[in-house]
């Protein structure tokens, strides 16, 4: 009995021996697993994302990210990009949900609208106290367009393009309602 003792405790003494001297030092080799990191901290870049700037005062900010929308106004003290200063920005969604904000979207043709200089046989409308000054910046399937309208209020009866921009600029200032400021 003693004899299967001592052989058994000098088999495990040679697997022992084997096995260290076969692996390298723990602290000197890489990790096995990868590293965790942590998902907050990783920003999703947003699948379709609109700025669109009214009178160089007022910015909306509409992002997509994963199905799901978010909605930002910010409100500038001046019209000036090099003096101006976040007065305050507000959370905003639209009353009837986000399926109605891309309703109005695919309808007003806001993703494929042409820049108002591009309007075939234009003529500029005259300009009026409601006159207003509309940049869009959108970004969508990894490409971004920027477009710009000035007074399209003035040209409503002659083009749809402008009637669409103030149609949707009348849309944001009316059917979003306020989340959090």
């Amino acid at each position: 009995m003693i004899l299967l003792k001592r052989s058994y405790f000098t088999f495990l003494l040679f697997i022992l021996a084997l096995a260290c001297s076969s692996s390298e030092k723990a602290m000197d080799s890489e990790p096995i697993t990868p590293e965790i990191t942590n998902e907050s901290t990783l920003q999703e870049q947003p699948e379709i994302e609109i700025q669109l700037i009214v009178n160089e005062r007022v910015k909306y900010e509409f992002k997509k990210t994963e199905d799901v929308w978010d909605g930002t106004v910010i409100q500038f003290s001046s019209s000036d990009p090099e003096s101006r200063e976040i007065v305050r920005t507000i959370s905003i969604e639209p009353t009837m949900g986000w399926e109605d904000f891309e309703v109005v979207l695919d309808f007003l043709e806001i993703y494929t609208l042409p820049d108002q200089s591009e309007i075939e046989d234009r003529v500029s409308g005259p300009i009026t106290a409601i006159s207003r000054s509309y940049t869009f910046t959108i970004s969508k399937n990894d490409a971004t367009r920027s477009f710009h309208y000035y007074n399209p209020e003035g040209e409503v009866a002659d083009h749809w393009q402008s009637q669409n921009v103030v149609t949707f600029g009348t849309y944001l200032t009316t059917e979003m309602k306020v989340i959090q400021e």
